[in-house]
């Protein structure tokens, strides 16, 4: 449901830049079932800061450096 849900979100703010499909499998490769990683992660990932395919990459990089410096 959780994978759903950031599908669902990620479809619309991105469809026109089909950067929705990248991204979800870029998040999945990483939290496969890892699903209270997946929530941590989530709360900080700033997804509002990507354009493009390689701010994909720099934004999971931050977002889970800011996951490890709150543990």
């Amino acid at each position: 449901m959780r994978y759903e849900t950031f599908y669902g979100f990620l479809k619309i703010r991105f469809n026109e830049l089909k950067l929705h499909k990248y991204i979800f499998k870029e998040v999945f490769k990483r939290y496969n079932l890892n699903l209270y990683g997946l929530d941590d992660f989530l709360s900080e990932f700033e997804i509002y800061k990507i354009k493009n395919t390689e701010d994909v990459g720099k934004e999971i990089l931050k977002a889970e450096k800011r996951v490890k410096s709150k543990k």
